[in-house]
């Protein structure tokens, strides 16, 4: 069963119309179907309301596979740029330089969290992760006296090493600047 599948189950054990449970939850009756049809899954926040409105707990109306999903997008949310963070929390980078980029975390992790959709959330998350390495990497060559035949020249033969040389360097390199943080990507 799906999550839409349970949803229905416990609404009709209560005796609840899918009108009289979007009532309750603020939401349309055209909602409730979706949900329960699978064509759409519920907010996390919304999860618990629907449980409360249900009298029932979350393990009730969850089934295992749809709770590992609704986990994962919440570490998603909440993990997904720790990395970064810590990057920018090098030395390295001025006061000025990190509020930038933690002002950036900050609006893509309020995005995060108003986004329903697991897929979705990820793809977002893969981006602008994406985006903000970036950011930091333009900070770098920056702060370095690199002219732009040097910036060229270093970034056309990091890119010319296949995927398993550049993270061998990637990793020589973080461990050097980051030798107490354990980086979860390598």
């Amino acid at each position: 069963m799906n999550a839409g599948e349970y949803i229905k189950k416990h609404r009709q054990k209560k005796g609840l119309s899918q009108k009289k449970l979007g009532e309750k939850l603020g939401v349309s009756q055209q909602m409730i179907g979706q949900w329960e049809n699978g064509n759409s899954n519920p907010k996390v926040e919304t999860i618990q309301k629907i449980a409360n409105a249900l009298d029932i707990t979350l393990d009730d109306l969850i089934p295992d596979s749809f709770e590992q999903k609704i986990q994962m997008g919440l570490e998603l949310m909440i993990m997904d740029y720790t990395e970064i963070e810590n990057m920018a929390n090098h030395k390295i980078f001025t006061d000025e330089e990190r509020n930038t980029i933690f002002k950036q975390i900050e609006y893509h992790r309020s995005i995060l969290s108003k986004m329903d959709d697991i897929d979705k959330s990820e793809k977002y998350s893969e981006k602008t992760f994406a985006e903000l390495e970036n950011e930091l990497f333009k900070m770098l060559i920056n702060k370095q006296n690199f002219n732009t035949s040097k910036a060229i020249i270093i970034l056309s033969c990091f890119s010319s090493l296949d995927d398993d040389e550049q993270e061998s360097i990637l990793q020589l390199l973080l461990r050097h600047c980051y030798p107490n943080i354990e980086l979860k990507y390598f």
